[in-house]
């Protein structure tokens, strides 16, 4: 069993027929391209949208070796000076191949992908958007985009010159199944426990389970359900360990170093932080202060990631290494929390993943995001299907709900809904 060979890359489909789920997305796409063999399609791009993990990116390079095409990616993060999104441009539609056929052999045309299109935040004034339009318009061959989510304000020029295609999280059983064969493949014995609760925390990514997998059977060649209790565990180990040296911390120096060499994020420390500080600090003026330095930390840390202004960081490290110092050098550690906020996340991940694939059912149908499709229609789908199952079962069918849907939907009434769902 090589270790130094990310599973995910080993394992990575390099053809269509290997593509787990999203069956419907893929046919779409397919005949999409088809319109190049004809001419030109009034929709000359197409966005392929949905959570990350569901082979968004993996669809578009099977297509491309399935179909000898040559493959032109970038990335959204390319497009952030005007030099950048000139010379993107100019590799993008330099050397065209105008000959795009599907089913001749010796044909080697173009596709152009832009992954993450949803990434170029705050880049619209830049002409990031406007370099891909500008792309989509000239190029003599089928464009490809990758998003998160489709209906985000942002990209609405861009929705305007492209076909919508969703791509919807794969199956519980089928990534388990997917996993299984990987076992079988590096011959480890992993027992339903195990592989069931890694499907469940990776959260429905198919690369982040395979990830966990790998790194759960180093140095084994049996997993149990406790091996992968233990590895979830271990966050929270990590996480008190980081906190703990941060607030004892005596110097500073040595306040700075917690933070910089923390192996947890940095968005979960100041989380932890921030609810740990009403233990750490019985004077309400040292709290106020530590509240004060927490937030400007948290200002810069956004800042950073959004200006991708990483020299800023420092200044990250120097406000929150102010902090464990307020009560002086022997001050004693007096609580500290793991954030009930993450905890909550935790424990109603089942939940929230159900209710975001529900979301995007309903934005698909009615051309919202899958944002506003969960905040906005799903209280009221949670009425109708727990009190009219006729009418339940007709919406259920319309949005392709499957049946662990409609039982979260409908509750005691799940019962009757399903009855009536043909």
């Amino acid at each position: 069993m090589s270790a130094r060979v990310l599973w995910s890359e080993k394992y990575k489909p390099k053809t269509l027929k290997h593509i787990r789920g999203n069956q419907e997305a893929v046919r779409k796409i397919l005949n999409w391209l088809r319109g190049f063999e004809r001419g030109r399609p009034s929709k000359r791009a197409v966005m392929l949208w949905g959570p990350p993990g569901t082979g968004k990116t993996i669809v578009v390079e099977a297509i491309a070796n399935d179909y000898d095409y040559e493959l032109i990616e970038t990335n959204a993060s390319d497009f952030r000076t005007n030099e950048q999104i000139e010379r993107e441009i100019l590799r993008c539609l330099g050397h065209q191949t105008l000959d795009y056929g599907l089913y001749e052999s010796k044909v080697r045309g173009r596709i152009i992908l832009f992954d993450e299109v949803d990434g170029i935040s705050g880049m619209e004034d830049k002409g990031g958007i406007g370099a891909i339009i500008k792309v989509i318009r000239e190029a003599d061959c089928p464009v490809f985009l990758t998003a998160n989510d489709a209906w985000n304000p942002k990209l609405k020029m861009l929705r305007q010159h492209c076909v919508l295609v969703d791509f919807q999280r794969t199956e519980r059983s089928a990534i388990v199944s997917y996993l299984r064969e990987i076992c079988r493949a590096e011959e480890i014995e992993a027992s339903d426990d195990a592989l069931d609760s890694i499907v469940l925390n990776a959260d429905g990514d198919i690369r982040a389970a395979l990830n966990d997998l790998q790194a759960l059977t180093m140095g084994r060649m049996k997993l149990t359900g406790d091996d992968v209790s233990v590895y979830v565990r271990d966050e929270q180990v990590q996480t008190f360990s980081a906190l703990s040296r941060f607030f004892t911390a005596k110097t500073w120096a040595d306040a700075k170093k917690a933070v910089d060499e923390s192996t947890i994020g940095y968005e979960k420390m100041m989380l932890c932080i921030h609810e740990s500080l009403p233990y750490q600090f019985k004077d309400p003026e040292n709290l106020a202060t530590a509240y004060e330095l927490l937030s400007r930390s948290d200002i810069f840390l956004k800042r950073t990631k959004e200006s991708q202004a990483w020299k800023l960081l420092k200044y990250v490290f120097d406000l929150m290494a102010g902090i464990p110092l307020l009560s002086g050098p022997d001050h004693p550690s007096r609580g500290i929390l793991f954030s009930q906020k993450l905890k909550l996340m935790g424990m109603t991940r089942g939940r929230r993943w159900l209710e975001r694939e529900i979301g995007l059912l309903i934005g698909s149908k009615c051309h919202v995001s899958s944002t506003a499709a969960t905040r906005t229609y799903l209280p009221y789908l949670k009425v109708i299907f727990s009190r009219n199952a006729k009418v339940a079962a007709g919406l259920s069918e319309w949005f392709g709900m499957r049946k662990n849907m409609i039982q979260h939907l409908a509750g005691e009434n799940a019962g009757s809904v399903l009855s009536l769902v043909k």
